[in-house]
């Protein structure tokens, strides 16, 4: 019904037609700019769908609660003397202004969608128009000023995340809207985001896509034309800085690994761009590099449908961020691009997107109606067969990651070099990622709770599990070491050994570590360990995440530890078992020779504040086991073994 609606609504309008000719090849035909704004809005709302299909009703109601967050928990309806829309908004940052137009999203998507009780409610409509030219008038027209940097003026807001919201504002309440004050929005967000400038990567698209959003609206050609041919670059292999490399790494902001950060977002918005434009694919022929960067930058970093964290880079310490959440994003963008790829590989990534969903075990929930039903259509259809058994050993050199995923887990390692910065902190964010890359090892099985469940908020930053650091240290961020060495070489594309030789900036530490990734085991090995800073070095073998009951059993040499225990020493053990958080989690450690360890099993407190300026300051509280190996202080090589 609110198809029909709409569609013979708009009959009574002319419709406006882009050309678009010359440097975007086959599109040098009419393209109607209100087809398009028309597809744009039944992407957001779901366009014809049944409100009573059980999972569409689920989401409906994810909307309407939201709209109701926003709509009914502050919102200043007193448009005469009103001095902010929302009473805990206070306008004294540019995060606000972003913070303003993603609730007005949410009320506009609820007013939108059939089915919420918020449906074509006349009071919300009056109420999402007037905050709309209260905005404009009071915080983001064409006249203010647009930042170069961060921190609390934030470019970002101006460039990228306020134009994002309010463009989309545009599409759902376009009707509503006055075209004096539809044009005005407009204005201030090409005042804003006139162009892509020097940006690269995940920037570039996020901005490509605003322009296109924007200039659909606006019915301009000529910015169509441009916002599409200035995503070329990023289908290009790069050899230095933002990009994806050959050897599946991806880099952003220069030196940080962010596959799955800045790289989800990049191909996600790629994906929802190319959904407008699917002739894309014909006219740039290097885009199809998209299916490789798929294969070799993002199947090896997800494990049972989630990102690896090691490529999230700050995002970690985001309290609503994590692996699994993550997944789903990369999982959305391939359910777009499946639809469009050539038929060997959608094939394959359907495969992928079934094995991905069924593994999570997370449903068919997704950020949209219109994706949660393609989600359904891909489980539903019989000939899909899911992924089964991937296997893959990956040294990502030019990021210094590498991962091993065998039968029954996964295993990854963290590392920087004179090529790649030890870790990100901007914007008052992962404030305690120190020792993120000096060698911190992920091990992943069918625990899928282990670096999500408050991980990054109650984890003892100083031992991290796989470093080698001096103790109760710190570090600078974006920093290099003067080491090159960081690398490996693969066996079968199944197993691998992987090296690095740890020199942090601004320390006299250097250790030399070693992993080798074998069938079922995993060998760590650390030598040349020295020092000559006056404190004590050490290694953590293991920092692991027990459940919130602490029921698991920790043996050491036949010995069951007590569930709870300060920091031990214990010296000559040759090998411990800790039971997993869920069946067949179990882990084994094994000490050739037998060593001397310390080890630690506790309850531990921490906020997300503590790691993210603003953010939650609830504590929150963990139970941990850690095993780490003293490594003394040494100006000369401790010839110690790590595990």
């Amino acid at each position: 019904m609110k198809t029909i609606k709409q569609f013979t609504f708009i009959l009574f309008f002319n419709f406006l037609f882009c050309d678009l000719h010359a440097q975007v090849g086959s599109f040098n035909k009419q393209l109607n700019c209100d087809s398009l704004r028309i597809k744009w809005v039944a992407f957001l709302t779901g366009g014809r769908y049944n409100p009573n299909d059980p999972d569409i009703k689920a989401k409906l109601k994810l909307v309407e609660s939201n709209a109701s967050s926003s709509y009914n928990e502050g919102f200043s309806h007193d448009t005469a003397s009103r001095k902010a829309i929302w009473a805990d908004v206070k306008y004294n940052k540019s995060a606000d202004i972003t913070t303003s137009y993603t609730r007005l999203f949410s009320m506009a998507l609820a007013y939108n969608s059939l089915g919420t009780k918020w449906y074509h409610d006349e009071q919300l409509k009056q109420d999402i128009t007037s905050a709309l030219q209260w905005l404009y008038t009071n915080h983001y027209n064409e006249k203010i000023t647009v930042p170069t940097t961060g921190g609390t003026n934030n470019w970002w807001d101006y460039l990228i995340g306020s134009p994002e919201k309010l463009t989309n504002i545009i599409f759902l309440m376009y009707q509503d809207i006055p075209p004096v004050w539809r044009n005005a929005y407009l204005r201030a967000i090409q005042h804003s985001t006139p162009n892509v400038a020097s940006y690269t990567g995940a920037n570039l698209i996020w901005i490509s896509r605003i322009i296109v959003l924007s200039s659909i609206l606006s019915g301009d050609s000529a910015k169509i034309n441009y916002a599409i041919d200035a995503i070329r670059p990023v289908f290009d292999y790069v050899a230095k800085g933002d990009g994806f490399y050959i050897d599946g790494s991806f880099i952003q902001h220069n030196k940080h690994p962010y596959t799955g950060g800045y790289g989800v977002a990049l191909i996600s918005s790629l994906a929802e761009v190319m959904y407008l434009f699917p002739a894309i694919n014909s006219t740039m022929p290097s885009s199809f590099q998209m299916y490789s960067w798929i294969y070799n930058s993002y199947e090896p970093l997800i494990y049972r449908g989630g990102m690896m964290s090691n490529v999230m880079g700050r995002e970690i310490c985001r309290s609503a961020m994590n692996e699994h959440v993550k997944g789903r994003q990369l999982i959305e963008g391939l359910i777009l691009l499946a639809r469009q790829a050539p038929a060997r590989d959608a094939e394959r990534l359907n495969s992928i997107i079934k094995a991905y969903i069924q593994e999570s075990g997370g449903g068919i929930g997704f950020s949209t109606i219109t994706l949660t039903l393609m989600a359904k259509a891909i489980m539903n259809d019989k000939t899909i067969i899911a992924r089964k058994n991937y296997t893959a050993y990956r040294q990502m050199a030019n990021m210094d990651r590498a991962v091993q995923q065998a039968d029954n887990y996964a295993f990854s390692v963290s590392m920087h070099s004179s090529r790649i910065y030890n870790f990100e902190s901007i914007n008052q964010e992962n404030r305690k990622g120190w020792h993120l890359s000096d060698g911190m090892t992920y091990l992943y099985n069918v625990d899928q709770k282990q670096f999500e469940d408050n991980f990054w908020s109650t984890v003892d930053y100083q031992h991290l599990p796989g470093t080698t650091t001096e103790e109760n240290s710190t570090a600078l961020t974006n920093k290099v070491s003067d080491k090159t060495w960081v690398g490996g070489v693969g066996l079968l594309d199944r197993y691998g050994a992987t090296g690095m030789d740890l020199a942090p900036f601004s320390t006299t530490l250097t250790a030399k570590k070693s992993w080798f990734m074998f069938n079922n085991q995993i060998v760590c090995l650390g030598a040349g360990i020295t020092n000559n800073d006056g404190r004590t070095v050490l290694t953590t073998i293991e920092q692991r995440k027990l459940g919130r009951d602490n029921s698991n059993t920790f043996v050491v040499d036949g010995i069951t530890m007590p569930s709870l225990f300060d920091t031990q020493q214990r010296t000559a053990i040759h090998w411990a078992h800790l039971s997993g958080n869920v069946k067949g989690a179990d882990i084994g450690y094994y000490f050739p020779g037998g060593t001397n360890l310390n080890m630690r099993r506790k309850r531990q407190n921490g906020r997300w504040s503590d790691v993210r300026t603003g953010a939650d300051s609830a504590m929150n509280t963990r139970n941990y086991l850690t095993l780490r190996k003293d490594q003394g202080n040494h100006v000369t090589d401790s010839n110690g073994p790590e595990n």
